[in-house]
């Protein structure tokens, strides 16, 4: 029997694993051996959308029980992460000047166990100038708001610089026998 799966169900092999406890996830390995011991970590992350860091006050927590260190980019000679899209965006892992999104991890709590670095990461105190959040991409690409400043734009990928028509070659498109236009949309978060 062959054919298409288009327009059929398609009974992936791994669900029935994953729902049915067959799965393994990494609270099921804190009983190795191996990992006896070994530190956690608890991401401090942004409560906010869009907004400058004016202040991070890890005091508390490193008083914390329990914590081995708490780390800020301040603390850490972070690396730019590279770019897939635009190379002018430069990225670290834990904000530093500003966060762009919510969730964006702003400290990093190095604890003896999983419920200490939880506790310990409300302790952590992040000051916000807040800017404005830009919520629709259409607003977004024209905005005067920049997400990374250094790209001079918030349009990420333009199809015109591969060679594409752009949306005005209506000349392109002579002769074909349906033109369809629309616009198309590709969001992620972080």
């Amino acid at each position: 029997m062959g054919g298409s799966i288009l327009g059929n169900r398609v009974i992936r092999k791994e669900d029935p694993k994953f729902l049915t406890t067959g799965g393994e996830y990494v609270d099921d390995l804190l009983d190795e051996p191996l990992l006896k011991g070994a530190a956690h970590v608890t991401y401090v992350r942004s409560t906010v959308a869009h907004g400058r860091i004016t202040g991070i006050d890890v005091s508390d927590a490193l008083s914390a029980p329990g914590v081995i260190a708490v780390y800020t980019a301040a603390d850490l000679e972070l690396q730019p992460m590279p770019a897939t899209f635009n190379p002018g965006a430069k990225r670290t892992l834990l904000a530093g000047d500003k966060v762009r999104f919510v969730g964006e991890p702003v400290a990093a709590v190095i604890t003896e166990t999983r419920e200490q670095g939880e506790d310990a990461a409300e302790m952590v105190v992040v000051d916000y100038d807040i800017l404005p959040a830009l919520v629709d991409i259409e607003e977004a690409m024209a905005s005067s708001t920049l997400i990374f400043e250094e790209c001079g734009s918030n349009v990420v990928f333009d199809s015109t610089a591969l060679g594409m028509p752009d949306n005005t070659g209506d000349a392109f498109f002579e002769g074909c026998e349906v033109v369809v236009n629309g616009s198309t949309v590709a969001s992620s978060s972080g």
